[in-house]
């Protein structure tokens, strides 16, 4: 052995080694348990938002004698609507589908509370657009602070008459 010479001896060198060990795993848990909490909730905001879009979204365009309250005119396409019994609608998304362009509207201000029946319209110019050849409406419900626009829940009509 060296004289004069010392060296930091094995059980100080535990000692250090396990309080590192103890401090790196400290942090590891403060940062993971952050992240799974975001995570969290994340993933909750998503699962409410899919479970009103998937269950709870029933609308339709009421049909009086088998024929759908939706009609257009030359500047205008006017439809009745009937929401379901389990989720306020906060807005509504149309596209139309004309024979010369494709017209997106979001109807902000179009709102229905569950059960409620809503006669409505939105402009349309039959001489730019063209002749509809589809409309499609997709709703938009509120869950928590987010809304979720809900395509799958879309109803898609064809057969648009003259008012």
């Amino acid at each position: 052995m060296i004289q004069g010479k010392r060296a930091v001896s094995p059980l100080i060198a535990t000692v250090l080694l396990i309080a590192f060990a103890v401090a790196l795993g400290a942090v590891v848990m403060n940062w993971g348990s952050a992240y799974v909490e975001t995570t969290q909730t994340a993933t909750t905001a998503r699962y409410q938002a899919d479970v009103g879009c998937n269950q709870e979204v029933q609308f339709n365009i009421i049909s009086i004698s088998g024929l759908p309250q939706l009609c257009n005119t030359s500047t205008s396409i006017n439809f009745t609507i009937e929401n379901g019994p389990y989720i306020d609608i906060a807005a509504m998304q149309l596209y139309v589908i004309g024979e010369n362009a494709v017209m997106k509207q979001t109807l902000e201000n179009f709102s229905m509370a569950k059960g409620d029946i809503t006669r409505t319209g939105v402009a349309y110019d039959l001489a730019t657009n063209g002749t509809i050849q589809q409309i499609r409406f997709i709703p938009i419900i509120e869950v928590g602070d987010r809304r979720s626009v809900c395509t799958q829940r879309q109803k898609t009509i064809d057969r648009i008459r003259s008012c």
